[in-house]
């Protein structure tokens, strides 16, 4: 999944660890303990990471409530 640079680093950081998606035929193939590769669309380098809990929310207006 590609994601910006800025964002990209934060993720490598360890600082952001929530990742907003449309649960699209893609994305709902993700369970607990899938791995994502995010790619950092400026520099292209990979990182991946394990699923470890999954929202879901019929709207982004539920985000966060």
């Amino acid at each position: 999944m590609g994601l910006n640079h800025d964002q990209f680093l934060l993720v490598e950081q360890g600082v952001k660890t929530i990742e907003i998606r449309l649960n699209d035929p893609k994305r709902s193939l993700l369970k607990i303990d899938s791995s994502i590769t995010f790619k950092d669309l400026k520099t292209q380098k990979e990182l991946s990471v394990s699923v470890n809990k999954i929202y879901k929310f019929k709207t982004f207006l539920h985000f966060g409530r």
